[in-house]
């Protein structure tokens, strides 16, 4: 814990919830029902360099930041719920010395169904009073785009990661 207290540890977190507060509430595809964003992989590499339990409460602080200074919607704990639960996944998977491709396929897997398909799904129908079933038809495009890119996006960001920390740039 004194490690993580360290003033360039904190400056490191604080910038990467900063840059997924940017991609997500403000460089993302939007329609009523879906948001595809590259704002995950910030709490990824978080996930990555401190582990589950920091990727988790940095996540949820992005998240009610974001909210806070892009409130289009009142505000849903449960939007933030999962995004601490995604970042514990990014956390426990991507927390390792030797990441393998197995890995990364199960991060994207436990991310893609837990977080995006059944609880983002979960919520919005309590939200939107439409059927979950529904939404899970509509949001199939969604959830494959966010697999494909968690699976591609994910190696070769963490493989460019370990390469700055070996080099100690980082």
């Amino acid at each position: 814990m004194k490690q993580l207290l360290r003033t360039k540890n904190l400056a490191i977190i604080g910038m990467l919830i900063a840059l997924d507060i940017i991609f997500t509430r403000f460089w993302m595809i939007q329609t009523p029902l879906i948001r595809i964003s590259l704002g995950f992989f910030a709490i990824a590499m978080i996930g990555m360099l401190y582990g589950p339990v920091i990727a988790g409460i940095a996540a949820g602080i992005s998240d009610i930041l974001g909210w806070a200074m892009v409130p289009y919607a009142p505000f849903f704990p449960g939007f933030t719920l999962t995004a601490i639960l995604s970042g514990v996944i990014f956390g426990y998977f991507l927390h390792k010395p030797h990441t393998t491709l197995r890995s990364y396929i199960f991060c994207a897997l436990s991310v893609t169904v837990l977080c995006d398909t059944l609880l983002n799904t979960l919520w919005l129908s309590f939200l939107q009073n439409v059927p979950f079933v529904t939404l899970i038809v509509t949001r199939t495009i969604k959830i494959g785009i966010m697999f494909v890119l968690y699976v591609t996006v994910l190696p070769l960001i963490c493989d460019k990661i370990k390469t700055l920390l070996k080099a100690r740039i980082i």
